[in-house]
């Protein structure tokens, strides 16, 4: 695969990320648990981020040609299915709404549905790294950054996961 492709692919799974900045506006507080911009931008983003991960998941571990690809790719369903629990259930708390814009699912799914073999691996765990960095990134803001308690707990809580799927993720691609 093109170094090219790789980075547009990379590129747009971490663009995706962010793209949810868009509906901050329409998602208030109105409970007991107060909540800033950067709260709402952040249960948004983190909940695309664990569909993201829940929908290329399920792809690698049935399209992945590695085992340590299609191992790490039941894990991102299994785990960010979880997390995706957890998130609502802080989310529900600080009162916000974590229905995010999920239209960039479909061409991430469309792009690496369009590779097979190793150029599939090879992309899929490159996406991985580059996405769970910007994970970690987004949690360490919002454990330190957020006002609203659960959400803080949320994201203190999902760092050390997050670091180990970087890790394993990133063990995969030097040996890919």
């Amino acid at each position: 695969m093109k170094k090219g492709k790789l980075l547009f692919f990379a590129s747009a799974l971490a663009l995706g990320l962010t793209a949810c900045d868009k509906d901050e506006e329409a998602s208030g507080t109105t409970g007991t648990e107060a909540s800033n911009t950067q709260d709402v931008n952040f249960a948004l983003q983190a909940s695309f981020a664990n569909q993201s991960e829940i929908a290329a998941g399920g792809l690698a571990a049935q399209r992945g040609t590695n085992l340590g690809v299609r191992s790490f790719g039941q894990m991102m369903v299994t785990d960010h299915g979880n997390a995706q629990a957890q998130l609502q259930t802080a989310a529900n708390n600080a009162r916000l709404s974590v229905s995010a814009d999920t239209s960039g699912l479909a061409v991430m799914r469309q792009q690496l549905m369009m590779l097979t073999g190793r150029a599939f691996d090879s992309t899929y765990i490159t996406m991985q790294v580059a996405a769970h960095q910007a994970t970690l990134t987004q949690l360490q803001a919002e454990a330190s950054g957020g006002i609203a308690p659960s959400l803080k707990a949320y994201a203190t809580a999902q760092i050390p996961h997050v670091q180990e799927h970087l890790r394993v993720a990133d063990s995969i691609r030097l040996h890919l």
